[in-house]
């Protein structure tokens, strides 16, 4: 009876445990063990430096302000971010500058704030009405300090009034351009009073130029023809060789001097380095081979001294340093294999040469790897052994930060990952043992037994050296950390590129805007390989051309428009079962007149570019570059396999403007294939100028498109285009392998009835916006009727250019995110009625006839995986479309969806957050009943405390576990994880003790042999008694 009694109580516990609710919390010994993060601030585009023997100086601090609206403060000895600040994407960071321990920064918006240098917190912030400034002026940044924490921080604009703002524009000429200044106090209790001043440009100054009021000129004279002095604003007119002068804060009066340059050799730019950094010291390029120091005497524009470069290639020191009395400037000699730097000291007064050669050093940078110098800066300091140290900050195209004390090399951070567009991952090729095991099953089976001996083995040695760390802790405890400790660096490490038995480790290719690709290694997030593609892609125009790549790049570098249109994974299929995965670009390059290009400007000559990459080594395995005239328009990737020998893979078509189609690679192979699937081959493109979408099918041959079909959305009511879904080899892999499934369906029945998921691959969605309008109500009232803004939603067959459902989102405002995953549309959008955010979803079923419905007969067929009939998209009816609405808590700035190897485990929603969190959520949450708002536990947030700024996109891609699959969330950060949305099922946990489970193993064979023993001895005994 006692034993029944704990039986049934040891039963009672076992079931109250049972009902408990689990946990899905993140332990802080599990952070990173499977995720990586890189925190990054983007492409630098302004560096302060604060004062010699200030306190700031003497914590080696330097700010920092960059293209993606970052603003940093930087370790100089190790590169580590002290503190960072992001900024909203449309505030752009137009100046900062330091006065004593505040930094004032100014964004595109005309908002003004000051922050505490130090801790990175946030004084006060100001922002200058529109009503206080005219349309037409551009503020260029704040002047220098003068001396002393007390001075006002002098704010100068630069309005060029345009021909549009004074009627016609021959009246125009006759308005001369203004000067503007706004004097804020930088002190912790706010900006104080805010007096301006103006100054107005003699017309003078301008003759020779031509009409100033131009929009290009007007550009011009903003970027490269005006400087900040630490005293006011420099103007340059390179017709009559004259430097005007504007001292705002002694004098208050112009002054006018003069400069020589050569100009017999032709034409040159006149340009000033860095236009919005006031410094002491400013360089004048004034031609090729002469670029003038210039500095202020009395309030005058004087040329002190002046640098003769060797090449064209080199960049100068944007900001020159002092200290001491004398001025310190840095240039750079770029060429294709390397970089020399040198910087030069001058005396501080005097005409001529540079007096010294502190720094000749040359550095791993090159017009191959990293492009042109985009940016010096120079801070000169007080070193040790009573001379002058000199440190070089060095800004490359690819957004690469070098930092250099004397001749050595101190860091580098890899800041083009921050301006990451498109993102790739790409299968490892699997080891001998693992091809072999492809073919045999017993060497298969002897191979698992090895690699759990392995595996053995090594959680043996990583329990000791465990052991063996706890115990020196114990005898000798570790240093604490510094303060600043180093910055993480992102060069390989080695990290063996072969793929493991579950598929997690894998490369991701990241492609910047600059154009570079960078590949990630899954495991540690350590760069394997690094490609400049921009340098490449001149190359091969320069070799179309017949002309030297080195002379032409630091010209096309400025006049070109690089774009990578889209990548994809060509998968060669070799002999024997292996794969060699190569990576290819489709690049569009257009190339400009003058450099004050911009969107609007029409390139003199356009080029569509495709290159073929290996995804191992990043060398370029093939590469062409279509002639001026064929302007690609668009390119997918064919779902058909060519043979060459003993290898097969995908071809590439590309369709250009006439709509002629071009096959990569153009070898008889592909042109039989598309000669026989021609018929097959549709795809679609998208119009936001115009407002459409089109469709296109091959004609008979397959060497030419046509326009298949055409919607145009309804422009009388102004609506316009906001984004498209995904559909092509991504969309693929999110509808599953099984083509029907099951599913619960109450739409049209009302019952219990099961109806199959519409799984269309050719589907895809297209989100409209039509902005509130007024109309009269009729009759002789003068009332008007205002119509609500609204959010249209099409559902379209990319074959037919039906549209499958249509609905229209009364209130609903832009930005819209659409996603579409397996039988699912999910769309998030702001109502500006209810003032919240939702997410709406619509489920699409399978429109069958009541006869043919899911029985039992086609249930189980359905789970069996018998092949479903092939579907049409001309012949299958439309699907039954149920509709439900969610409040949504926040924004949201990217949309995701998790993808399995199989599709059979459930989707995970991706989110990526306005709170810049990347959050999973189980789509079976929105499909319950009741549910009218989604609630997501914050244990979900994947990125846990990691902040990613500015999410812009979240790809997933499969491992070989079903239950397990790959993502990396990328804005200014980048965030790894793996993510398992039903738990690993099919893994053991990481922590799982195979010590003790040999242990257990050995500890019950050793019982049993004991206890047998014992059995046999008692019998023995018994038999005897």
């Amino acid at each position: 009876r006692r034993k029944k009694m704990f039986v049934r109580n040891f039963l009672v516990v076992l079931l109250f445990l049972s009902h408990l609710p689990t946990s899905s919390s993140l332990h802080e010994d599990e952070a990173g063990k499977w995720d990586w993060y890189k925190e990054k601030i983007g492409t630098v585009s302004q560096i302060v430096f604060p004062a010699h023997g200030s306190r700031l100086a003497k914590r080696k601090y330097a700010f920092v302000a960059t293209q993606q609206t970052a603003l940093a403060a930087l370790h100089t000895r190790t590169g580590a971010i002290h503190w960072r600040r992001v900024f909203p994407t449309k505030q752009q960071i137009v100046s900062i500058q330091l006065y004593d321990r505040v930094l004032m920064v100014l964004c595109s918006d005309n908002y003004v704030t000051a922050w505490n240098a130090t801790g990175g917190t946030l004084l006060w912030s100001h922002s200058i009405d529109p009503a206080e400034t005219s349309s037409g002026i551009q503020f260029k940044g704040f002047l220098a300090p003068s001396g002393g924490g007390s001075n006002a921080a002098t704010l100068v604009g630069l309005e060029i009034p345009s021909p549009d703002q004074y009627g016609s524009s021959k009246d125009a000429p006759a308005v001369t351009p203004v000067l503007h200044f706004y004097n804020f106090l930088p002190s912790k209790e706010g900006p104080g009073d805010i007096p301006t001043s103006q100054s107005r440009v003699s017309s003078s100054h301008w003759e020779g130029m031509g009409n100033y009021n131009t929009q290009p000129m007007r550009q011009k004279i903003h970027s490269s023809l005006s400087q900040l002095t630490p005293q006011g604003v420099l103007l340059v007119n390179p017709a009559k060789n004259t430097l005007l002068h504007y001292d705002a804060i002694n004098q208050k009066k112009w002054t006018e001097s003069s400069f020589s340059r050569d100009t017999s050799k032709g034409d040159f730019e006149v340009s000033l380095t860095n236009p919005q950094q006031a410094c002491k010291q400013f360089l004048l390029n004034v031609s090729p081979k002469l670029t003038l120091v210039l500095g202020l005497k009395d309030g005058e524009a004087t040329v002190l001294h002046n640098l003769r470069p060797q090449t064209t290639t080199e960049a100068f020191g944007a900001c020159m340093a002092e200290v001491e009395g004398s001025q310190f400037a840095a240039r750079a000699q770029v060429s294709a294999s390397s970089t020399q730097l040198q910087v030069y000291g001058f005396q501080a007064k005097g005409n001529g040469s540079p007096q010294d050669t502190l720094v000749d050093t040359q550095l791993d940078l090159s017009l191959r790897t990293t492009g042109t110098v985009s940016l010096i800066s120079v801070q000169a300091f007080p070193s040790e052994g009573g001379g002058v140290g000199v440190r070089a900050f060095i800004i490359t195209d690819d957004g690469t930060i070098t930092v250099t004390q004397g001749n050595s090399q101190l860091w580098t951070r890899a800041e083009g990952l921050g301006d990451v567009q498109q993102t790739t991952f790409v299968d490892l090729p699997k080891k001998a043992k693992q091809k072999d095991a492809d073919l045999d099953p017993v060497s298969a089976a002897v191979n698992r037994v090895i690699g759990q001996a392995i595996g053995f083995q090594q959680g043996v040695l990583k329990t000791s050296q465990w052991l063996t760390t706890e115990i020196m802790n114990r005898i000798q405890p570790p240093p604490e950390y510094h303060d600043e400790e180093p910055a993480e660096q992102d060069e390989a490490d080695g990290s063996e590129l072969t793929q493991d038995t579950f598929g997690f480790k894998k490369v991701i290719v990241a492609a910047t805007s600059t154009p570079t690709l960078y590949a990630l290694h899954t495991s540690n997030g350590k760069v394997v390989w690094k490609r400049f593609l921009k340098y490449d892609v001149l190359e091969l125009i320069s070799h179309s051309k017949q002309e030297p790549t080195d002379v032409n790049y630091p010209r096309y570098s400025q006049l070109a428009n690089i774009e990578i249109k889209g990548q994809t994974v060509l998968d060669t299929h070799l002999h024997g079962g292996r794969v060699e995965s190569n990576l290819l670009f489709w690049i569009r390059v257009k190339i400009y007149t003058s450099a004050a290009w911009d969107s609007a400007t029409t390139p003199s000559e356009q080029y569509s570019v495709v290159m073929v990459l290996s995804a191992l080594t990043g060398e370029v395995m093939s590469s062409k570059v279509y002639p001026v005239g064929v302007d690609i328009i668009h390119a997918t990737t064919l779902p058909y396999y060519y043979h060459t020998g003993t290898s097969f893979s995908n071809p590439f078509m590309l369709v250009d403007s006439n709509l002629d189609v071009h096959l990569y690679p153009e070898i008889p192979e592909t042109a039989e294939i598309i000669s026989d699937q021609y018929a097959r081959i549709f795809f679609h493109m998208t119009d936001p100028v115009r407002g459409t979408v089109s469709g296109y099918g091959l004609v008979k041959g397959g060497k030419k498109a046509q326009k298949t079909w055409r919607v145009a959305f309804d422009e009388a009511r102004g609506e316009k285009l906001e984004t498209t879904s995904v559909i092509g080899m991504q969309r693929g892999q999110l509808a599953t392998s099984t083509s029907v499934k099951l599913f619960q369906n109450n739409t049209k029945t009302g019952g219990n009835a099961f109806g199959f998921k519409y799984l269309n691959p050719n589907v895809f969605a297209v989100a409209t916006s039509v902005p509130a309008s007024s109309s009269g109500s009729g009759g002789s009232s003068k009332r008007e009727r205002k119509t609500a803004p609204a959010i249209g939603l099409y559902l379209i067959d990319a074959v037919t250019g039906g549209i499958i459902n249509h609905a229209t989102l009364p209130h609903a405002v832009p930005p819209v995110k659409l996603i579409h995953l397996e039988n699912f549309l999910l769309f998030h959008f702001y109502n500006n009625k209810l003032h919240r955010y939702q997410i709406g979803m619509w489920e699409l079923f399978e429109d069958v006839p009541e006869t043919s419905k899911a029985t039992g007969p086609a249930v189980l067929k359905a789970i069996l995986g018998v092949p479903a009939p092939v579907q049409s998209s001309f012949t299958s009816p439309p699907p039954l479309v149920s509709t439900k609405l969610l409040v949504f808590p926040t924004a949201l700035r990217a949309l995701g969806t998790t993808i399995t190897d199989r599709g059979i485990t459930n989707k995970m929603l991706l989110l990526g957050t306005s709170t810049e969190r990347l959050v999973g959520l189980d789509i079976r949450q929105m499909e319950m009943p009741n549910v009218h708002s989604v609630v997501y536990d914050p244990r979900t947030t994947l990125s846990y405390n990691k902040t990613i700024h500015n999410i812009r996109s979240i790809t997933s891609s499969p491992t070989n576990l079903e239950s397990t699959s790959h993502v990396i969330a990328v804005g200014l950060d980048l965030f790894y994880t793996r993510v398992a949305p039903a738990r690993t099922y099919d893994l053991l946990n990481d922590d799982f003790s195979y010590e003790l489970l040999v242990l257990t193993l050995v500890t019950l064979f050793l019982a049993t042999v004991f206890f047998r023993w014992g059995a046999q001895r008692r019998d023995i005994d018994r038999a005897w008694a």
